[in-house]
């Protein structure tokens, strides 16, 4: 597993040659926070995590909220165009974190589970169109359970957030290409050397860098069918020859073939 981090401008002042002394390779840096607006740090974190030999990717987290004439920008597409504005096209992919508002507060902000579903799949669709790549889609285990997602979603790939190895992960998925190990002070801990705690994470390979350097696995080579053998043949004996006395005569045997029938059918 290849060990990396995210990080929001809640770090700080990042040493980015210290992650690689821990054997990180990767930072997933926060770009945009709903219609709020950019990270204040995304461009100073992508160029010193760049600087310092790491692979990068950038995420957005969305606000999944009802639109209104008081708070422009927040319909799924307005959204996108924000964060695919923001983010530019030299990050090799960008994720969508799906988790907010919280289930405890969807009343407070108008909204349910069908219509955070709903507004997703919407930001999701027009992020792909917009920009050509399809989105990794950050959640954790309980807001997937709790959202009830559809097998609509099991197109994007996923990052979990689930501190289990292996991680536990929510329907419709069946496979993961990211997991978040730690949340700062739960799961996997680290703390950077200005002392703020960071996320951990891991990712199975370097495909969604790079895919055209992790190898196809070759085809099975084929088995020939075996060749069927024939049993050996099964020898049936001969019965044996009637005892016949000597000087016996034709009718003297058949009368005492008749006899040994009998006898035998009576047995019977």
């Amino acid at each position: 597993m290849i060990k990396g981090v995210d990080i929001s401008e809640v770090q700080g002042q990042v040493d980015f040659n210290w992650l690689v002394s821990q054997g990180i390779q990767f930072v997933i840096v926060k770009c945009y926070e709903g219609n709020k607006g950019k990270d204040p740090m995304f461009e100073k974190n992508i160029a010193g995590a760049r600087a310092a030999g790491l692979k990068v990717a950038a995420y957005h987290f969305t606000y999944p909220l009802p639109t209104d004439n008081i708070h422009p920008g927040r319909s799924p597409k307005e959204q996108a165009k924000l964060h695919y504005d923001a983010v530019g096209d030299d990050i090799p992919f960008v994720c969508c974190d799906m988790e907010w508002p919280e289930p405890q507060d969807f009343d407070k902000w108008g909204v349910t589970r069908e219509s955070i579903k709903q507004w997703t799949l919407e930001y999701l669709e027009e992020y792909e169109r917009l920009s050509g790549k399809r989105m990794v889609l950050y959640t954790y285990l309980f807001y997937g359970y709790h959202l009830k997602l559809s097998q609509e979603f099991a197109k994007y790939p996923l990052w979990i957030a689930n501190f289990d190895f292996p991680p536990k992960m929510p329907y419709p998925w069946k496979d993961y290409v990211l997991q978040q190990t730690g949340g700062g002070t739960t799961g996997i801990k680290m703390t950077l050397p200005n002392g703020i705690p960071i996320d951990t994470d891991l990712a199975k390979d370097l495909s969604l860098w790079h895919p055209e350097e992790v190898p196809t696995p070759p085809m099975p080579e084929p088995v020939p069918e075996p060749t069927p053998i024939d049993p050996p043949p099964v020898e049936i004996p001969n019965p044996p020859p009637p005892v016949v006395p000597p000087g016996a005569n034709f009718w003297t045997v058949l009368l005492q073939a008749l006899q040994n029938l009998l006898n035998a059918l009576f047995k019977k």
